[in-house]
């Protein structure tokens, strides 16, 4: 015949069933049989245990009826929604879906109060469902039952949930590794401290040198902020403060941060137009157009205009440099220069007059005179660097024609004349605080340069 029911019986011990015996009318079924110790004769998932103290065989008899016998299997909440954080007015959670479900019934409690039950077609529930709205910063527990074949299941395990613990969220700003971020890439991005189950962060962007110019983007939920998708302009400074809202409420309070915008790389630099094309002796100064928060220059020598043949290249801090160091040294004739500036985050300009040197055009005659064997081939300063002055040393037999001074921007700020030999000269006292190239003129060959850093005290 059609088998209505199965069920094993009984515990660890020798336990079995021995007579069954269904009622015609009711469907009532009976079961008899023995077991030892313990045996749990609930055929659900529950439990219902007899108990027999000694270690001997007991009888048992047990009636059923249909809607015991024909419980469907319980569910509970889904694995990321127990023990989660619920908003009260747009929360949700689901269930463990099972095969075959009609629909299921969630029961949210708090404590052992029933507060509300929802039957949804589907395993999951929207919490502002639920008849009596569910407080901020509470703890519930929720039960799931489930319709198979017509029947509900017993109550599945219950599974605690808390709401959120504020109903307005604090004031956000950007998290600390962005927060008075320097020399921020516009292909960078920016994020905010996170809000719980937020639903828009609003950007807020305002230019301190036009304050009046907020720049405003809704990122919707995303706290990641793209900087390329805003016009900020590059080397310019930005306040930055975050409005969140969460279930419909804004944040109630400000805070602020502040972002650097790095320089845009000018397109390319070259000599100034005092220099390029001009002419100069050994040991002249050459300067490039300067170029806003670079590092350094590189300056790059060639023996012919399609910049083919490298003579050498110099790095400075500074944006000047002076012809006759390294493999420059005693070169007469024509060099053509490039130059480029490099930044902070190690990107350069590109050369200058379309990667052509043509209008980088410096003359450089030797000055020859007759051999010295007392020649001076370097200059000697100390202390350096320094807080207060410097002195010059000079050999025996050198003397200085001129004594030149010159600060970062090119400028002579001060010149000493017809210095003597086996001497010393002590200068820039009343100097600012800065880098200097000190320039020296002699009889007995080309002018020679060292670099002297005055620092503060």
């Amino acid at each position: 015949g059609k088998t209505i029911w199965t069920r094993s019986m009984g515990g660890l011990n020798e336990d079995a069933p021995s007579a069954i015996a269904v009622e015609p009318v009711s469907g009532r079924i009976t079961l008899a049989g023995t077991y030892q110790l313990i045996a749990d004769v609930d055929p659900g998932i529950d439990s219902f245990n007899v108990y027999q103290d000694v270690n001997a065989s007991a009888i048992f008899i047990a009636q059923y009826t249909q809607t015991q016998l024909n419980q469907a299997q319980s569910t509970r909440l889904r694995a990321k929604d127990c023990g989660s954080i619920q908003s009260p007015k747009n929360g949700y959670m689901g269930a463990e879906p099972l095969p075959g479900a009609q629909a299921y019934q969630f029961y949210v409690y708090s404590g052992a109060t029933l507060i509300d039950s929802v039957e949804t077609r589907g395993p999951w529930m929207r919490i502002d469902r639920i008849g009596s709205p569910l407080n901020y910063d509470r703890s519930y527990r929720a039960i799931v039952r489930v319709k198979i074949n017509n029947e509900w299941s017993a109550d599945g395990e219950y599974c605690p949930f808390n709401t959120l613990p504020v109903d307005t969220p604090n004031a956000v700003k950007l998290r600390s590794y962005d927060c008075n971020r320097q020399n921020v890439l516009l292909s960078s991005y920016v994020i905010a401290d996170e809000v719980l189950l937020a639903n828009k962060y609003v950007f807020r962007f305002q230019p301190t040198n036009n304050p009046q110019n907020i720049i405003v983007h809704n990122n919707g939920a995303s706290r990641v902020m793209q900087l390329g998708a805003l016009p900020l302009a590059p080397g310019s400074t930005y306040k930055v403060w975050i409005d969140v809202q969460r279930d419909g409420v804004w944040t109630d309070a400000v805070d602020t941060c502040f972002i650097y915008m790095l320089p845009a790389p000018a397109p390319s630099t070259r000599l100034s137009s005092a220099d390029c094309g001009g002419t100069g002796v050994e040991g002249s100064f050459v300067t490039a157009v300067a170029v806003a928060s670079a590092t350094h220059y590189t300056f790059y020598y060639y023996s012919d205009s399609l910049c083919n043949n490298l003579i050498d290249s110099v790095v400075e801090t500074t944006n000047y440099t002076w012809i006759g160091q390294g493999a420059m040294q005693g070169y007469a004739g024509d060099v053509f220069v490039l130059v480029k500036a490099t930044f902070l985050n190690g990107t350069t300009t590109s050369f200058g007059a379309g990667d052509t040197c043509v209008y980088n055009v410096i003359s450089v005659s030797r000055l020859v005179g007759q051999s010295n064997a007392n020649a001076l081939t370097s200059l000697t300063l100390a202390p350096n660097p320094t807080v207060d002055n410097t002195t010059l040393y000079l050999p025996k037999g050198i003397s200085v024609l001129r004594l030149e001074i010159i600060d970062a921007q090119g400028r002579v700020v001060q010149t000493l004349t017809n210095l003597s030999a086996n001497s010393s000269v002590t200068f820039g006292q009343d100097l600012a605080m800065g880098i200097y190239r000190v320039v020296a003129h002699t009889e007995a060959g080309p002018a020679l340069s060292a670099s002297w850093i005055k620092n503060g005290r």
